[in-house]
């Protein structure tokens, strides 16, 4: 007969050889889908990478064209806002030396009141445009520089106008 204490060291052993096995496939097989996971990590991580720097330069070359563009606008604003300091300037001179006069044309004959009667004196087709009617000097002065103060408003508002254009058409907005 086959000793009991045999039966049962070999059932130990074959456990034993069961759970050895059993570990040692565990562990290659973790390892095998470690590496395979690393792998598709370290794949998808360099595809990531590559689309970030891709994004990163694409939004530079964006920003720098952008900022282009808003340097030609403010170039262009400043250099209009010159031109017409210049000119208002040079017009307030000629009206203070008198080459520049400002006329009201209805005020010689009256023509500024709706109904109004003509002075005595001047007959409708006699007037000679001369000095009837002249704004003063300082007059002169003010309308212009409310003129070139309605410009410089105007001139903002284009600027405005053209930077807001810009930002939409950067955002990918209908301008």
């Amino acid at each position: 007969m086959i000793n009991p204490w045999v039966i049962v060291a070999l059932g130990i052993a074959w456990l034993a050889s069961l759970a050895g096995v059993g570990w040692w496939q565990r562990h290659d097989g973790a390892a095998a889908e470690k590496v395979v996971w690393q792998e598709r990590t370290n794949t998808e991580l360099a595809s990531a990478n590559a689309e970030i720097l891709r994004l990163e330069n694409q939004a530079r070359a964006q920003e720098a064209k952008h900022a282009a563009v808003m340097a030609t606008i403010s170039k262009r604003n400043l250099e209009e806002k010159q031109r017409v300091e210049t000119q208002h300037q040079a017009d307030v001179a000629a009206v203070r030396a008198g080459t520049l006069v400002l006329r009201d044309p209805g005020a010689a004959t009256g023509e500024a009141c709706a109904g109004a009667a003509s002075p005595p004196g001047t007959a409708a087709g006699g007037r000679d445009g001369g000095a009837g009617g002249q704004l003063s000097g300082a007059a002169a002065e003010f309308l212009l520089t409310e003129a070139s103060r309605a410009d410089v408003v105007a001139r903002q508002l284009a600027a405005a106008q053209a930077v807001i254009v810009e930002d939409r058409r950067l955002c990918g907005a209908p301008p």
